[in-house]
């Protein structure tokens, strides 16, 4: 079973966006971006580090959003801009 997370958030000109998604090889990979700049990736073969991980994204999205960032909705053909510059491949999200 397939399982992606992605979120996606915008302030003035910035762009923050956190995905989690299942790969065939590792399990889970984790990308976070600040203005389509990959600053963390990790893969992940435990389920409770994806857990965490995910946590983690949701703790400084509630952050950024009281701050005044808000949601972007984005396509699925560049939900993964970051991840395919960083050698990913896209995937549908759910």
């Amino acid at each position: 079973m397939a399982w992606d997370f992605a979120a996606t958030l915008v302030h003035e000109q910035h762009v923050r966006t956190f995905v989690v998604r299942t790969t065939a090889h590792v399990g889970w990979e984790a990308l976070e971006s600040i203005d389509d700049q990959v600053i963390h990736r990790r893969a992940c073969s435990d389920w409770h580090r994806v857990e965490r991980l995910l946590s983690r994204y949701t703790q400084e999205i509630a952050e950024l959003r009281e701050q005044g960032w808000s949601d972007r909705v984005r396509l699925d053909s560049d939900l993964f801009a970051a991840a395919r510059h960083a050698g990913g491949r896209p995937q549908r999200v759910l």
